[in-house]
């Protein structure tokens, strides 16, 4: 990582002072990128790549704007993530209702649209919410059902990590 912070600073890419941003987004792109790596592997051993890509797809999205309970530690948070994607694999056989599956996605939508305090975050965040939502509708339709799975998946663990959070967080105001 040195090496590389070194480089940049000897062609004038970036600037002594500003090392130390560059040094942290570089150990986040590592982990990220190792993160990924062990995942889509994993994804590709258990047979179930796409369907990964698209579980992570809606997850991923609806995280970055409700937020939800973070790992503390990268190698716990791996561990998270491997769990989901074995996860997956068991839920991908489910059978389930899916016009009410798709009736309470659009319900939790809404709520956390409501939810997303940025004007600017809330524009992107309903594209976004439209185009899953769209998606799983063409999966209904097409009679796709462990895409659905995947999607709806990626829709419960964020309710359940985003409940958690603010559970977290209601008990740090009344304690």
């Amino acid at each position: 990582m040195q090496y590389i912070l070194n480089q940049l600073m000897e062609n004038k890419i970036i600037l002594e002072k500003d090392v130390d941003e560059y040094n942290y987004a570089l150990k986040i792109l590592f982990l990220k990128l190792i993160h990924y790596v062990v995942i889509f592997s994993i994804a590709f051993f258990l047979d179930i790549l796409i369907e990964t890509i698209v579980f992570l797809y809606s997850y991923s999205i609806i995280r970055t704007y409700i937020g939800g309970i973070h790992a503390n530690n990268p190698l716990v948070c791996l561990s998270i993530s491997i769990l989901f994607v074995i996860t997956l694999k068991q839920i991908l056989n489910i059978n389930i209702n899916y016009f009410l599956i798709l009736i309470f996605m659009i319900i939790v939508s809404c709520y956390w649209y409501t939810n997303c305090n940025k004007f600017l975050s809330k524009v992107k965040f309903l594209i976004h919410l439209l185009f899953i939502n769209i998606i799983l509708l063409i999966f209904y339709i097409l009679t796709q059902d462990t895409y659905i799975n995947c999607i709806v998946y990626g829709y419960i663990l964020n309710i359940i990590l985003f409940t958690i959070k603010n559970r977290i967080s209601l008990n740090k105001i009344f304690s």
